[in-house]
């Protein structure tokens, strides 16, 4: 089942394209996806920092309320010491 599948993988990609269905020059596929791309990184990017920092203060009242050993996990050390660190990254 598997080895059809891969066959007709092949066969997709052996398949003529009508030159009325073309988009742009042949050839020049990659450059095209690769221009889009670069054009959205900065939005992804910015997307992800957004998320970081979402995910920073959401982490921030739970620590301070959620206890381990009778102390807030907020008071270990460890934990301190991520949170100065993410603060800065993030």
């Amino acid at each position: 089942m598997e080895t059809d599948s891969k066959v007709q993988f092949v066969k997709n990609l052996l398949l003529k394209v009508p030159e009325s269905n073309v988009i742009g020059e042949p050839g020049k596929g990659y450059k095209y996806a690769a221009g889009l791309l670069n054009g959205s990184r900065i939005g992804i990017g910015a997307q992800m920092i957004g998320i970081a920092q979402g995910c920073f203060d959401a982490t921030i009242p739970y620590t301070l309320e959620r206890q381990q050993f009778g102390k807030k996990i907020f008071s270990f050390q460890v934990c301190m010491y991520s949170f100065r660190k993410l603060s800065i990254v993030v």
